[in-house]
């Protein structure tokens, strides 16, 4: 008996070796379009740990990209004020000089008129004393 159920139980061995692998299902067919697949605890948590420290590098690299924009439009409001700035200033100067024309002329004008007026003056006080000299001189 024994003799018979060892070639019996190689049979059965042999047949279940054999057979073919078992139909995939609808979960094992979404898993491989997904991509994933199962994976051990130990090969799971370095693959957590690399996430969790490409997410902070991700993170990290995010804060740095809106530091640096930040940076930039700081940069661009100071030039944008520093332009109207110096745009205010060339009108203030050129504003200074046309007060400065003006006021020359102001001064040449009226120095023309004082000088009129001091020949005027010295022209009367002449007049007067020529006159002060006629009557005191009858």
């Amino acid at each position: 008996m024994k003799k018979a159920i060892i070639p019996a139980m190689a049979a059965v061995l042999m047949s279940a070796a054999c057979a073919s692998a078992p139909e995939p299902t609808l979960a094992d067919e979404m898993r491989a379009s997904a991509g994933t697949f199962e994976v051990s605890k130990e090969r799971y948590l370095g693959f957590a740990k690399d996430w969790e420290r490409e997410k902070k590098a991700e993170r990290k690299a995010l804060e740095l990209i809106d530091d640096g924009e930040n940076r930039i439009e700081k940069g661009e409001r100071k030039i944008r004020k520093a332009e109207k700035a110096i745009r205010n200033g060339k009108d203030m100067i050129e504003r200074g000089e046309r007060e400065i024309a003006e006021g020359k002329s102001t001064v040449e004008a009226a120095r023309s008129n004082l000088d009129v007026i001091e020949k005027r003056y010295d022209a009367a006080r002449a007049g007067d004393r020529r006159e002060k000299g006629l009557l005191s001189g009858s």
